[in-house]
């Protein structure tokens, strides 16, 4: 726990401040369009994909009593690979959240985000990104633009950068697996 080290009213009776979270997350392939060129040897495809998130996290005060806040989601993904060093995102998830501390009466509020992306990678081992996103990480409704750029190959380690989204090193462990050691803002959800 972290003192607030304030000394207002409301900060003496919150006292010190820690928070826990856990999510569990998917994804599953609904379709996949793969297109041959004359050639064979480049080809583009579409994947459209279901996604789904459960998301908790626990604000904790010592100085009152503990809350679960929850987030439940469930959206769509577009992906689209020109073949030509060219790829198209797009992911609309409409969620709940809601306080599902026991006893609470807090009914839940739907949301929903979304991403538009657009992905170069002129080499394997570099990749840059340009693209909006919506989200209540960081307290508004708006559209947020963003860049990123990835060093190394998506395929193994590498480093990738998306402000303000996050930044992180990846390690792939075998097909299924990826370490990541990532930083995210949080906001208040």
């Amino acid at each position: 726990p972290v003192d607030l080290m304030d000394t207002s009213r409301i900060g003496k009776q919150l006292g010190a401040y820690s928070v826990a979270q856990s999510c569990i997350s998917f994804y599953s392939p609904l379709l996949t369009i793969n297109k041959y060129n004359r050639d064979s040897s480049v080809n583009s495809n579409f994947h459209l994909l279901l996604a789904g998130t459960a998301y908790y996290l626990q604000p904790i005060f010592s100085g009152i009593s503990k809350h679960t806040l929850a987030k439940y989601g469930l959206g769509i993904r577009a992906i689209y690979n020109t073949g030509k060093k060219s790829i198209f995102f797009v992911e609309s998830t409409p969620f709940l959240t809601q306080d599902i501390t026991p006893g609470s009466a807090a009914n839940g509020t739907w949301r929903m985000s979304g991403t538009l992306l657009w992905s170069y990678s002129p080499a394997p081992s570099f990749d840059l990104r340009l693209g909006a996103t919506k989200s209540f990480l960081w307290g508004n409704r708006f559209y947020l633009p963003f860049i990123g750029l990835r060093f190394g190959k998506i395929d193994k380690f590498n480093f990738s950068i998306q402000f303000p989204r996050n930044i992180s090193l990846n390690l792939p462990i075998g097909n299924a697996f990826r370490l990541s050691l990532y930083s995210k803002p949080q906001g208040g959800v």
